[in-house]
């Protein structure tokens, strides 16, 4: 049965595109391939990171999916039929009945809850792999101007595939610019709704509760946010 482990990289190697990784519970090194849409600088030596390992007790034979808890996906819209140590992930896993998977691309929208407003956009890039009912997503996604305001709460749509009814994503944010924030903001959050496809913005606060982001705080044309996470399908 294949299975999603933690391990943690010792080393990486660019030019061949694999690194040594300990696995939890295990007690030998492996040098493991890296998925192509991996970011370089996310497999720095100490980083901990999710492996998809195929079966058996072979270690080595299986793939670096990206960091543990939050995966860092590049254009997966440029890899068709990735194959890693032998083994097609959009052919063989699925023919082996191991576990279904499959990538490819997704279009990040900001959105108002109200109105969903009117964006000039300089970056769109969205991308995703989806692993048995799990789907780990990147997006990159900025503007130039705003047409027309948006109101309600700020939502990103898009996303490549409805969630589960009962459970929710989380997202992360990599890079946040140009985005104003509500006075006393600690962080901005993510979060995947139920039977949706669009993750809500949300602003944590010291000692009070997480509010949605405001769309009337949505007001910088240059707004530019990078970010990924995961979350279930039914």
């Amino acid at each position: 049965m294949s299975d999603v482990r933690r391990g943690t990289v010792l080393s990486f190697d660019s030019s061949a595109w694999t690194a040594l990784v300990t696995l939890d519970g295990a007690d030998t090194e492996s040098q493991i391939p890296v998925g192509q849409w991996v970011e370089a600088q996310m497999m720095t030596a100490a980083a901990e990171v999710a492996v998809l390992v195929f079966g058996g007790t072979n270690t080595d034979d299986g793939v670096v999916l990206g960091p543990y808890g939050a995966l860092g996906i590049q254009n997966l819209a440029t890899v068709s039929s990735p194959t890693f140590a032998g083994i097609t992930l959009t052919g063989d896993l699925v023919g082996a009945g191991r576990i279904e998977t499959a990538h490819g691309a997704w279009t990040p929208v900001f959105t108002g809850s109200g109105t969903p407003g009117a964006f000039t956009y300089s970056k769109q890039v969205g991308t995703y792999v989806k692993i048995g009912k799990l789907v780990y997503i990147y997006g990159s996604v900025a503007i130039s101007a705003i047409g027309t305001p948006p109101t309600g709460s700020m939502t990103i749509t898009g996303l490549p595939f409805t969630s589960h009814a009962t459970d929710f994503g989380a997202v992360v944010f990599a890079s946040i610019s140009q985005l104003k924030f509500a006075a006393g903001n600690l962080q901005l959050t993510g979060r995947v709704g139920t039977n949706g496809t669009s993750i809500t913005l949300i602003e944590t606060f010291t000692n009070a509760g997480a509010a949605a982001f405001l769309a009337a705080n949505f007001t910088n044309a240059a707004t530019d946010l990078i970010f990924n996470g995961w979350y279930e399908i039914p």
